[in-house]
């Protein structure tokens, strides 16, 4: 497979501008958070890593403590992933995974200098470096406008719907949509700006994001949140893409599922073909 397949909904337009960074980056420390459901996802995901992904300065996983024995499994198949345990409010699983993503900083290695946020249910099919993630010696930022999601005949991604959770979260509105993919590097400042920013509005981080509704459509936002506070509030510390004008921009270095779908027999088919390549 030479380049990336366009996930869907598609958030990307001219995937062609392949060539990374030349120059090298700082540490750069590939960041996950799962759980025992997205284990058999993990797994796979974790073998996309050792098989494509290189000049990394390692894996971690961040997971609930009471999933311990079925992470242990894992573990020993894959005895260079870092796992760190956190303590998972009942009931609360998926607003709290994104209040651990914007705590990054507190699980990855002393020593990073960027976070390539990762999701379980994602599997990197080309060869892939932290330089890939780069333009301009900056993190490269794909975005396009909120508008652009919806079109005069309706909706053509319900992503537009998480426009008015992410203002709400940040406490002003957000110029752009910055989840085109998720698989995002971040530099490892800027979550302490970014946590600044969300206490600034709610108070206590914690109690904000277990308040949050754990049901779909969730009311807390990751992806976006993060996006739109760097484009406003750190604009010149990014390479920014707008993916709507046709220009050339990063591709992105892998294909993505949705877990809650399930693993099926025909997913787990097409990522072992992606693997035996």
């Amino acid at each position: 497979m030479s380049i990336t397949e366009i996930n869907v909904p598609n958030h990307m337009s001219n995937p062609t501008d392949l060539k990374p960074n030349p120059n090298p980056v700082g540490r750069c420390e590939i960041f996950i958070v799962s759980y025992w459901k997205d284990f058999p996802w993990l797994e796979l995901c974790l073998r996309s890593i050792a098989k494509y992904c290189r000049g990394f300065a390692g894996v971690t996983v961040a997971y609930p403590n009471r999933d311990w024995p079925q992470f242990s499994e894992i573990a020993k198949r894959f005895p260079w992933v870092k796992g760190k345990t956190y303590y998972e409010h009942e009931g609360s699983g998926m607003v709290q995974h994104m209040e651990i993503m914007a705590r990054a900083d507190e699980f990855v290695p002393h020593g990073t200098e960027y976070v390539l946020h990762h999701d379980s249910d994602g599997m990197f099919n080309v060869l892939t470096t932290p330089e890939d993630f780069f333009r301009n010696d900056k993190p490269a930022y794909l975005y396009r406008t909120w508008e652009s999601l919806t079109g005069h005949d309706g909706v053509v991604s319900d992503c537009a719907q998480w426009r008015e959770p992410t203002d709400a979260q940040l406490g002003f509105a957000s110029e752009v949509y910055t989840m085109c993919v998720n698989t995002q590097i971040m530099p490892i400042w800027f979550y302490q700006h970014y946590r600044h920013c969300l206490e600034s509005v709610h108070g206590d981080l914690h109690k904000y994001f277990i308040s949050g509704k754990n049901s779909f459509p969730q009311d807390r936002m990751d992806f976006t949140a993060m996006g739109a506070f760097a484009h406003k509030r750190w604009h010149g510390a990014f390479s920014w893409y707008d993916v709507e004008n046709g220009q050339p921009h990063p591709r992105d270095p892998k294909k993505a599922w949705w877990s809650h779908g399930g693993l099926t027999p025909e997913i787990r088919a097409e990522i072992e073909s992606i693997l035996s390549v």
